[in-house]
């Protein structure tokens, strides 16, 4: 598989987040890094996303978080993500391992009550489980026949779920009751607030991630996998596609922030009038402008910021490199010629 089988809209949008100042890059775990399996302790992630991920979290002004409703240290076992990557456990609201010292008393005999209720219903359901975490308890059906699980999830509903104090979140073939608030979009605002990030992008394949979804705004990029209603604004069809569309975006960051797709300085010609400087590109490009004044807020700044930052341009419909680039004499205006093409670029004295 190549990045070219992501959707096209994806892919742009992608090219464009990646050019923020500070990037924060989050995604759920099961069923988005690791694939859906019957076992949860068998829910490895993709070598390939635990590459990105990492290479992410090495690039200057960019982090990378997983946000997951696994118990924190179950979801640091499993991953095998390094510690670059910043693991949120329980929902979004499991940040560090002191995190079970932080729930009062009341609070963990209320967990200890509802996990008993729980272990009964799935004890009297074959194929029904239950994972016990620091705030919460989880009911699993993914196992069980059909009738059996909806059986077990209907007897959670209308008993522990109803207890005051109980916080209920359902996904695919789960229940979890937690003890104290948990919320994924929360969590994605902590962790925007933390980095200050400019812009976020989220990967998540599950109801309870639509908490997450529900958060993003501005320049933010919400990424769905699978079927079902989302607040989404991309979709992506497998866990080998979030993959993809990780390295994609890693291989876009770390090129930008090299400046590896940006023309080297010395190859920039000026073009100058007495109240304004503008910066062209070998192709004809105005890839800087500063109005009205030379000091003023640039117009056009693809020379920091990409396509995103604005760029004025003529040239051949069919992408060619042109034959020469060159100032009429005695003047600041350049020509640009391709084989069929002349763009001559210049400044008035008053392009107010």
């Amino acid at each position: 598989m190549t990045a070219l089988e992501l959707p096209l809209e994806l892919r742009r949008a992608l090219v464009g987040v990646a050019r923020t100042p500070r990037l924060l890059v989050a995604s759920d775990y099961d069923g988005t890094m690791a694939p859906i399996v019957s076992d949860p302790q068998k829910a490895f992630p993709h070598p390939e996303s635990v590459s990105a991920m990492r290479g992410l979290a090495s690039l200057a002004g960019t982090n990378a978080a997983v946000i997951s409703g696994r118990a924190l240290r179950d979801l640091a076992i499993l991953s095998r993500l390094p510690s670059e990557v910043q693991l949120v456990g329980s929902h979004g609201s499991e940040f560090d391992a002191g995190f079970v010292n932080a729930i009062d008393d009341n609070a963990k005999k209320l967990l200890t009550v509802i996990t008993g209720e729980l272990q009964a219903i799935a004890d009297a359901h074959p194929g029904v489980s239950i994972e016990t975490k620091p705030a919460s308890v989880a009911l699993h059906v993914r196992n069980a026949e059909t009738a059996a699980g909806d059986e077990a999830l209907a007897a959670v509903r209308s008993g522990a779920a109803a207890r005051d104090g109980v916080q209920v979140t359902e996904g695919k073939s789960v229940i979890e009751l937690a003890v104290i608030v948990t919320d994924k979009g929360v969590a994605l605002d902590i962790l925007r607030h933390q980095e200050a990030a400019t812009a976020a992008v989220f990967f998540g394949d599950d109801v309870t991630d639509e908490k997450a979804f529900g958060h993003l705004h501005g320049p933010d990029i919400g990424v769905k996998i699978g079927p079902g209603d989302t607040l989404a604004e991309f979709r992506i069809d497998s866990t080998e596609q979030v993959a993809l569309a990780l390295a994609f975006l890693l291989e876009e960051r770390r090129q930008w922030l090299s400046g590896a797709d940006a023309p080297r300085i010395e190859r920039l010609t000026m073009l100058a009038s007495p109240n304004a400087v503008a910066l062209l590109t070998p192709d004809a490009d105005v890839t800087w402008l500063c109005h009205p004044e030379p000091d003023s807020a640039a117009v056009f700044a693809h020379l920091l910021g990409g396509d995103q930052a604005g760029h004025f341009s003529v040239g051949p419909t069919r992408a060619s490199l042109p034959l020469s680039q060159q100032y009429v004499d005695g003047t600041m205006t350049v020509q640009t010629k391709w084989a069929s093409l002349q763009v001559t670029d210049y400044l008035p004295h008053d392009i107010g």
